[in-house]
């Protein structure tokens, strides 16, 4: 099914349309404002599109939208503030975004948001960790190819209890990796190389 941008405000219409993949296409800010009405989105997939974020306030008319896609888009990180009021937002993708630790300071108060993929933003280094620890119930973090290191990972381990940890192997050895194992029990770790690909789990369905 394809959409023209002025064609979207009859989504809205579509009680039952629960996911939107728009992955690639011209979606810009200006069109979050129809997309936003859908009243029952669950799942709204917008990376690699043009969106900046300063539409991200429409999408808080969705209360129902638990998992939303912005990875490669071209985010401008002072209209990151609409996140927080996503009441119903567990998984947030924003790989490749280049973002900083400063973006996180929105992000983190997100109220239900359990995963968080900041894969590919080399500007996040271990004075995220701050943030990351305020997340009230984040339980899932994807930190390959960002410049955290085992050090600000050990200050979150203090603070944080996560379930899965995503890491990038050219910055962990497997000794560190032992390490860290040590320092979060329980938590699933993986050491990934950093190719730059887009995660298969991305498109992976609602549970």
């Amino acid at each position: 099914l394809v959409v023209k941008s002025h064609n979207y405000k009859y989504l809205s219409r579509l009680d039952g349309l629960g996911r939107i993949i728009m992955s690639n296409t011209e979606v810009d800010d200006k069109d979050l404002e129809q997309i936003g009405k859908v009243k029952n989105l669950k799942d709204l997939v917008i990376n690699k599109t043009n969106v900046t974020g300063a539409g991200l306030k429409y999408l808080t008319q969705s209360k129902s939208l638990k998992r939303l896609d912005l990875s490669f888009d071209p985010i401008n990180q002072a209209q990151l503030k609409s996140i927080c009021d996503l009441p119903s937002l567990e998984t947030l993708f924003m790989a490749n975004c280049h973002l900083t630790n400063d973006s996180l300071f929105y992000i983190a108060k997100a109220p239900k948001l359990r995963r968080l993929s900041l894969g590919f933003n080399s500007r996040i280094n271990d004075n995220a960790v701050e943030f990351l620890a305020a997340c009230p119930r984040l339980a899932k973090l994807e930190i390959n190819g960002t410049a955290i290191t085992y050090n600000g990972l050990a200050k979150l381990a203090k603070r944080r209890k996560l379930a899965n940890l995503k890491i990038s192997a050219e910055k962990f050895d497997e000794e560190k990796v032992r390490q860290l194992k040590i320092l979060m029990p329980g938590c699933d770790i993986k050491a990934v190389k950093s190719e730059g690909k887009m995660e298969p789990d991305l498109f992976a369905p609602l549970h």
